[in-house]
């Protein structure tokens, strides 16, 4: 059986349009597979003229669109953006082509920075994935990634309104996995908008879902969001009793980022409150629990930094008095527990 690479070399010698357009697709994949990224592009690149020179319209998208999504992933964004444009052009309406050529021009376009025009992209995806009939968990994956785009502008009601439509959907098939998680994101998208009754309210209601679908995960992210709602109302008691239980809702779940954002978070309310002690305990477990988690070169990458901020805030006096009240407490547990 020949490979991809000697039927490329045969259409090559043969000379005929059509076929060598199919073996440089055909050979791009493996290439790619392997991690010759930039060589796939370009056989892709060469398949997609040719079919442009034979009126393949559908062929020539598709190729078109592999070379952008690859140009994308090597850092080429301009290149990524081009490709994707000429894609979407040449795209039929309301067809899976065109759903995937806006689609990876959004892509390209919020990796580059321009959110809005990112946004506008996912819009049109999203229109035209409606028109072709396209699953409804896919249409509310790209309502999600729209409203990721929109929060970034902090344009809230539209990113709530997407949101909204993507939950709508997830609820509608039955994924009450990633319908929970769009409530999530709503609630938060909620607090930053400064409605606090109704984060609060929505707060309540993906706990409770949490709770019926045991999703550790999520009350870890709930738990840690509720600390954040609690502290934009500046009621930092409350909300250091919930960093606290965040930080446990992260242990529990195994989720090293969240545990890491609690502890900052308990370690800043401790400051702020002038617990000196308790604001470096924080921080000092952090790194000993992290190191279980991740290891010792990632816990002190993650805690050395604000331990070391830490210090310049306190002084060296008040930051060596907390380190040694913390170790004398750590001290006498091990004798209470010996």
């Amino acid at each position: 059986m020949q490979t991809t690479e000697q039927r490329l070399r045969h259409a090559r010698e043969q000379g005929e349009p059509s076929q060598l357009a199919f073996a440089l697709a055909e050979h791009a994949e493996p290439l790619a597979r392997s991690g010759r990224l930039h060589e796939a592009r370009d056989l892709l690149d060469e398949a997609a003229a040719l079919h442009h020179q034979l009126q393949h319209d559908y062929d020539e998208v598709r190729c078109t669109h592999l070379a952008a999504t690859l140009s994308r992933i090597v850092g080429d964004l301009e290149g990524a953006c081009e490709r994707a444009r000429r894609a979407l052009e040449q795209a039929s309406p309301h067809t899976p082509e065109a759903v995937s050529a806006a689609a990876e021009l959004a892509e390209s376009l919020g990796v580059q920075g321009d959110a809005e025009l990112a946004a506008e992209y996912w819009r049109l995806a999203i229109t035209h994935a409606e028109a072709a009939g396209a699953l409804a968990t896919s249409i509310a994956a790209m309502q999600r990634r729209r409203a990721m785009l929109l929060a970034s502008r902090e344009q809230w009601a539209s990113a709530l309104d997407a949101l909204s439509e993507a939950r709508a959907l997830y609820r509608a098939q039955g994924e009450a996995g990633d319908a929970l998680r769009t409530l999530i994101e709503i609630t938060t998208a909620l607090g930053h908008q400064g409605q606090a009754n109704e984060a609060h309210q929505r707060w309540q209601e993906a706990w409770a879902e949490a709770q019926a679908q045991d999703d550790p995960q999520a009350r870890s992210d709930l738990r840690l969001l509720q600390a954040s709602l609690l502290l934009q109302e500046n009621n930092v008691g409350s909300a250091r009793e919930a960093a606290a239980q965040a930080r446990q809702a992260a242990l529990d779940a195994s989720m090293p980022v969240n545990y890491v954002a609690a502890s900052m978070m308990i370690s800043e309310l401790a400051e702020h409150a002038q617990a000196e002690q308790e604001a470096y305990a924080a921080l000092a477990t952090g790194w000993a629990t992290l190191i279980d988690l991740l290891g010792r070169e990632a816990a002190a990458e993650t805690f050395r930094p604000p331990l070391q901020a830490l210090r310049s805030r306190l002084g060296d006096e008040r930051f060596t008095a907390a380190k040694h009240a913390y170790e004398e407490q750590q001290r006498q547990a091990r004798v209470t527990i010996h």
